[in-house]
């Protein structure tokens, strides 16, 4: 999952001034590259995220400070 954040983060960096796509779109694209590969998504919105169907979803015990 690593390297898709990453490959997001890539495209928003190489597009997001000159291009016009916004972060939110980068993480759209990082849901639907989680879900075509029946990968967990880690993030401390579970209620959010828990809504999108077919997705797995896990909320870290730890916040990092």
């Amino acid at each position: 999952m690593r390297r898709t954040c990453a490959a997001a983060l890539d495209l928003y960096v190489r597009h997001g001034l000159s291009d016009g796509i916004g972060i939110h779109g980068c993480v759209v694209a990082v849901l639907a590259l989680a879900l075509g590969r029946s990968a967990t998504l880690l993030t401390f919105n579970r209620r959010h995220f828990s809504l999108v169907a077919g997705l797995a979803v896990l909320e870290p015990n730890d916040r990092l400070a």
